[in-house]
């Protein structure tokens, strides 16, 4: 009987990603008299806060200084084979593709891959790997549905390999935020209290199409005057965004927080959150919107891309779609504007929804039971 099921996930970096993100949240759920888990990076490319975040939550970090390549494969497979992983698990695309040979070589029992994003630009060598892979892998779980078609229809993975588990969210610490969070938030940024206040919260890169957001912008001020964009994030876009803002004359009403450590504070004073990623040509650079579902869950009505993954996250019931324009976007931006009682609807809707269907401790039971049932085969073998 084997005493602790012993798992290494591999991810590219722990820097202020939503994937890390995730990965702390579910990692430090897990049953420590059951699961011995380690963290894994490589290229050196850490921010010692997020290493140490890792750390106090009880898991073992390992980073290789080595970017993806032969001499990563061949000194990570040493580690695993020395420390007898039962359970490897990689993360992204570099990741399931460069490492999963590692894991292959050490005669790892059960090999797992992550799939998060969107995998833009991807040629037919690149679904040709893939295949070979998955001859010696157990599962590959994907964030959404929309991830799981393409990897069965796309890449030719057999669909008894390919799981959806979509993002959990922290319920408890994203919520839904009191007046006086609502009005301090506001205060904070010497922004009117009866202002509206539009959202956006990611990384400032030019597959977020967060353009298109302020040049809807600059048409929702000619209507509504009294309402700022809020941009939380930092990014290569960052430059070009701000010159954008400026040449439409909308600079004073586009704030941008560079990174924050705490959106919850964000998400406590906005009145829209909008998520303009997955348009041309970036198509869905996001599986699974996890800011999405962080501004349903704090009571935030959404206006979304229509796309398969956010279809996939939002209802109708929980926020608005629209086409991948700017006027489309200020359009629909413009109905919740002047429709409070929509917004409160929607909003509370959402909050139910990442409850009851995207709740972390649901993505943690299905990641531990799927664990569980490898080694159950192995021990019955």
């Amino acid at each position: 009987m084997i005493k602790k099921i012993k798992i290494l996930h591999i991810i590219g970096t722990f820097l202020n990603g939503g994937t890390e993100r995730l990965m702390l949240e579910i990692l430090s759920r897990f049953d420590k008299k059951i699961f011995d888990i380690t963290a894994c990076s490589y290229g050196n490319q850490y921010i010692p806060s997020v290493v140490e975040a890792f750390q106090q939550a009880g898991i073992k970090i390992i980073n290789f200084p080595f970017p993806a390549g032969i001499r990563l494969l061949w000194v990570l497979n040493r580690y695993i084979r020395t420390n007898q992983f039962h359970i490897v698990h990689t993360h992204h695309y570099t990741a399931n593709i460069y490492c999963r040979p590692a894991a292959i070589l050490a005669q790892t029992p059960f090999i797992m891959t992550y799939q998060h994003n969107w995998p833009r630009r991807e040629k037919e060598r690149h679904r040709l790997v893939s295949r070979l892979l998955n001859k010696w892998t157990y599962k590959n779980i994907t964030v959404s549905n929309a991830l799981r078609d393409y990897d069965i229809e796309q890449v030719g993975i057999s669909p008894d390999k390919v799981i959806t588990i979509h993002n959990g969210i922290n319920t408890e610490l994203y919520r839904p935020g009191t007046k006086v969070e609502f009005f301090e938030f506001r205060q904070s940024l010497e922004i009117p209290q009866q202002s509206i206040i539009i959202g956006v919260v990611g990384r400032l890169v030019i597959t977020k199409s967060i353009d298109k957001l302020i040049k809807a912008m600059s048409m929702i001020l000619q209507v509504h005057p009294n309402t700022y964009l809020i941009i939380a994030g930092e990014g290569d876009a960052r430059d070009s965004l701000e010159k954008l803002a400026r040449k439409l004359g909308i600079r004073e009403q586009v704030i941008f927080l560079g990174w924050v450590s705490n959106t919850t504070k964000i998400f406590h004073g906005l009145d829209i959150f909008c998520f303009s990623s997955g348009a041309p040509p970036s198509d869905f650079s996001d599986g699974f919107g996890l800011v999405t579902a962080e501004a349903m869950a704090s009571g935030i009505p959404v206006v979304a891309i229509s796309n398969k993954v956010n279809h996939e996250i939002i209802t109708e019931r929980c926020g608005l779609f629209c086409k991948p324009t700017p006027k489309d976007l200020a359009m629909k931006i413009n109905l919740l504007i002047e429709d409070p009682e929509l917004r409160s609807n929607l909003g509370q809707n959402g909050r139910r929804r990442t409850v009851e269907v995207f709740n972390i401790e649901r993505t943690v039971q299905q990641l531990s039971n799927i664990y569980l049932q490898a080694m159950q085969l192995c021990e019955e073998k």
